[in-house]
């Protein structure tokens, strides 16, 4: 996806470029119409607002993951369908045996250890986990 963001960018920005590039030959020298300006300014609009959402999505990166929250010794652990994670952050408000959906961050991983996941927030409980999900 960020890959195709990156596209869209590239193609605003190459578009916005041809718009303001485009030569006019005049007989008597350079005229700016009302018309030219307006042009112009809305090209430069259209490019900055495109560098604006690119810095946004390249910055931007907040994850979601959803599973079924287990107690383990250390605190809470969230497995989805392929893969475990050890929750910090806010994980106290995460119940073990419950299904959630949640905000946050992947930290890096440590080998032979689940993947940290930073939880900034819970953002849809779905309730006990059901018994296929636990398996």
């Amino acid at each position: 996806m960020e890959a195709g963001i990156r596209r869209l960018l590239t193609g605003g920005v190459f578009c916005a470029l041809l718009l303001t590039g485009i030569p006019r030959t005049q007989a008597q020298g350079p005229v700016i119409t009302k018309s030219d300006a307006a042009e112009a300014a809305g090209a430069v609009v259209g490019a900055g607002a495109l560098i604006v959402l690119g810095i946004y999505f390249a910055v931007h990166r907040n994850h979601s993951i959803s599973g079924c929250a287990t107690a383990v010794a250390g605190g809470v652990q969230l497995e989805t369908d392929d893969r475990t994670y050890t929750l910090i952050g806010n994980a106290p408000e995460v119940k073990a045996g419950d299904r959630v959906k949640l905000a946050g961050k992947k930290e890096r991983a440590v080998a032979g250890a689940p993947r940290p996941f930073f939880v900034e927030k819970v953002t849809r409980d779905y309730g006990a986990c059901t018994a296929h999900a636990a398996q």
